[in-house]
Parts: structure tokens; sequence; C-alpha cells
């Protein structure tokens, strides 16, 4: 699943699922416009994301009005189509400078998928650029 948060207000919108370019496209310009549906976050969940951006590696620029966080899990099949038709990047090409993502870790496929996650959060620790390329990569390998 995915989160879109509006960093300025906190508001965010959920894209529940492996959906395709066009759905994170179409949300982000219908709420820019005012006409798609968010969940008022407020200042908690703008502070949450802060303090997120501030510990998690980032693809895109810092700075960015909206951060899309996206909860995916290495052994899971949907989560790998959905790197492998470079959803995320597709969307941030399609909004340069306004849109950044962070990954998050949803485990459902228990030990094996855990200690994936565990191997990731170690390349996070030591080598922070690196991180989406070798989660990208291991996509590819895991599945």
């Amino acid at each position: 699943g995915n989160v879109i948060v509006d960093t300025q207000n906190g508001n965010y919108i959920l894209v529940s699922g492996a959906y395709p370019v066009e759905e994170f496209v179409n949300a982000i310009n219908e709420y820019k416009n005012g006409t798609e549906n968010y969940v008022a976050g407020g200042d908690q969940v703008k502070a949450l994301v802060e303090d997120m951006l501030k510990s998690t590696p980032i693809r895109g620029d810092k700075n960015a009005r909206f951060t899309i966080i996206e909860y995916t899990e290495l052994l899971c099949p949907y989560c790998q189509r959905h790197s492998q038709e470079w959803t995320i990047n597709s969307v941030m090409a399609e909004f340069p400078w306004e849109v950044n993502s962070v990954s998050r870790h949803f485990i459902i496929h228990g030990d094996e998928a855990l200690q994936l996650a565990s191997a990731m959060e170690c390349v996070a620790e030591l080598n922070p650029d690196a991180y989406h390329k070798t989660f990208e990569e291991a996509f590819a390998k895991w599945l």
C-alpha cells in the first residue's frame, strides 16, 4: 500500500495497492485541483513525515511537496510488479521536484521476509545512497 502525503499540511491520500502510475498521477493532480478526497492529517502527520524524512533514505528532492510512503515487502509478488514497472519512479518523473518517496517494510510472508527487511535496513544504515537501487535489485533477485 501507499500513502501520498502533502508535506505542507499533513493531508494524505491512500493508494491501497500496487496500482499503475496513472492512479498516483491522477490522485496528485486531483488533490492539487481540489477534487481528490483526502484525510486531513494536520500537524501530527506532518511532523511524523518530517521525522521519517530525516531518518529514512529518500528518493527524490528532500524538500518536495508530496512524499509517497510505499509500504512493501521483498517477497510480495504484487510489490515486485510495482517495483519492476517503475511505478514510483515514474510518478516522480511526472512531478519533478514535487514528489519524493520513502520505502517502509510491511512484513506478511514470515521470517524470510523479515530477514530480508533487516538486511535492507543494514544497507540503509551503512550506505543510504545505495538503499533504493539495492531494494530494486533485490526485488529482481528474490522473486
